[in-house]
């Protein structure tokens, strides 16, 4: 308990000149500690006995000098004191106790919030007829609104027709005739002409862009493949990953370079815009998702990061990761595959030895 002073203070100077005297002295700092332990603690007092104690001022000041003595001076004052404080203990151990009981609570909702996801996980991986689908809008904000702004200008330029780019150059060679003056001025004003033509209608393709989708069956990806996704889901459900970091592995195991289903249905671009769309579609997303393996790479740094106990990722999680690592690291790439095999060769026992320990799958 810190130690306060007493707020009451003698008649100053000024109090004294317009009449105001003490008729009692000030309150020491003891009573108002005495006081103050009795004005904190009353809500803990049974009703019946507080109603027969003298009655407690709000504040310690020069009106209530009185009663406050006549309040720390019952003779009842320290057994209520020690009633208080043991009340306190007590309200202090049922507060932990409820604070305790909510933890587990909460700690329980959570981890059948986490098994319910993993059933829901176990059960799409599971069938091999499910389809990962995912719209580009979906994952845009990962490649970036200039990057996109760029790629639905190059689509525009590169869906035009022939008759179309014609004109666009029969545009700019009409504004330049004449003399060189007017020449330039018509020259700058058409191709400033097609330009603002060119951003409006990569602002159309931008949106319908966004609808495509791309999807791959569980039964069309290899297996590391599988493994790979199905060890983002389990992260992402562990809350090792975010949501961005799963789109980030998702989607160029999905795009596979482009030997997906990229369904256009929701799109209203015709076939030169979808010709052009597939063109530019695949060096934006390796350019800003990288590669499949590269995804792989991302998953294997993600989860030696997870197991590592300095994380401070729970045990319990940590034993989750490696219940479904049992089965082996799927998503290796073949050649660190090999080298665990080699290694694994290596490190066996010749016959009739202790066996040494083994490298777990």
């Amino acid at each position: 308990m810190t130690f306060e002073p007493s707020p009451d203070r003698p008649v100053s100077f000024l109090h004294k000149l317009v009449g105001f005297k003490d008729l009692e002295p000030p309150i020491s700092d003891g009573e108002y500690a005495l006081y103050k332990r009795f004005r904190d603690g009353r809500d803990l007092i049974p009703l019946p006995v507080a109603k027969t104690l003298p009655e407690c001022p709000r504040n310690a000041d020069r009106r209530s000098r009185t009663a406050i003595r006549r309040l720390i001076s019952d003779p009842r004052l320290p057994t209520i004191l020690k009633l208080i404080e043991e009340e306190k203990v007590r309200a202090e151990a049922r507060r932990k106790a409820i604070a305790e009981e909510r933890k587990a609570a909460e700690a329980k909702a959570e981890t059948e919030a986490l098994r319910t996801k993993l059933e829901k996980i176990d059960a799409f991986h599971g069938d091999q007829l499910n389809v990962f689908s995912l719209k580009v809008g979906q994952f845009e904000h990962l490649i970036g609104a200039q990057s996109l702004a760029e790629a639905s200008l190059k689509i525009t330029h590169d869906s035009y027709s022939e008759f179309k780019k014609s004109q666009r150059a029969l545009n700019i060679n009409m504004a330049q005739k004449g003399n060189d003056r007017s020449a330039m001025a018509f020259g700058v004003l058409a191709a400033i002409e097609n330009n603002l033509r060119d951003k409006g209608n990569a602002r159309g393709i931008a949106a319908g862009l966004s609808t495509v989708t791309i999807r791959r069956s569980l039964v069309a990806l290899r297996e590391e493949e599988r493994a790979a996704l199905r060890m983002t889901d389990i992260l992402e459900a562990l809350g090792v990953l975010d949501a961005d970091d799963r789109l980030a592995i998702l989607v160029p195991i999905i795009w596979n370079d482009g030997n997906c289903d990229i369904d256009f249905s929701n799109s209203s671009a015709e076939f030169r815009v979808r010709a052009a769309t597939l063109d530019t579609l695949k060096p934006l997303i390796s350019a800003s998702l990288g590669t499949a393996e590269g995804a792989r790479e991302h998953l294997n740094q993600a989860l030696r990061k997870a197991l590592n106990p300095a994380s401070g990722l729970p045990e319990a999680q940590r034993g989750v990761i490696e219940r479904y690592l049992f089965s082996g690291n799927r998503w290796m790439t073949p050649v660190k595959e090999r080298t665990r095999c080699c290694l694994r060769q290596t490190l066996r026992p010749p016959s009739g030895s202790a066996a040494c320990p083994t490298i777990p799958r």
